[in-house]
C-alpha cells in the first residue's frame, strides 16, 4: 500500500495508521477526511466490518479497496460507500486515491450518510421480526 501511495499527488495528506482499539479508533475518525477500509484478497467479501456503521454515522466518506465481488462493493455500488478499488487491482487502487485526492482538493469529497439500515433500531426489529 505505502507503494501505492508514495506515487500519488499529495501523498503527504495521506496517513496510515496501526490498528488501535476501538474506542481510540473514535477518535481518531474525527480528525481524518476519509476512512479507509482493506479487506484481505479472496473470491467474495463477505465482510462488513463494524467500522462502515462508525464511518456513516460520523458522514465519514468510506475508501474501499477489497474484492470486486462482496459486501463493501455492493455497498458501494448503493452509494453507501463512496470510493473503491477492488483489492487486486494496483491500478484502479491508484486511480481512486488520485480520484479522492482531486476531490479532497476540490472540496468535493463525497460525505457518507447514515443508512438506517444499519442503526440498531432496524437490526432490533428485524430481530424481533424472527
Amino acid at each position: 500500500m505505502k507503494e501505492l501511495i508514495k506515487n500519488v499527488e499529495g501523498n503527504n495528506q495521506i496517513n496510515l495508521l496501526p490498528p488501535v482499539e476501538y474506542k481510540k479508533s473514535l477518535e481518531l475518525l474525527k480528525e481524518y477526511d476519509v476512512a479507509l477500509i482493506i479487506e484481505a484478497p479472496c473470491g467474495e467479501g463477505i465482510f462488513l466490518p463494524t467500522k462502515v456503521g462508525d464511518y456513516m454515522s460520523h458522514n465519514t466518506p468510506i475508501f474501499s479497496i477489497s474484492p470486486s465481488v462482496g459486501v463493501l462493493n455492493d455497498l458501494y455500488q448503493k452509494n453507501d460507500v463512496q470510493y473503491f478499488a477492488d483489492i487486486s487491482d494496483h491500478s484502479m487502487i491508484y486511480n481512486e486515491f488520485k480520484k479522492i485526492y482531486n476531490d479532497y482538493k476540490n472540496g468535493q469529497l463525497k460525505n457518507s450518510s447514515f443508512n438506517h439500515t444499519y442503526g440498531k433500531e432496524y437490526i432490533l426489529n428485524l430481530y424481533n421480526t424472527l
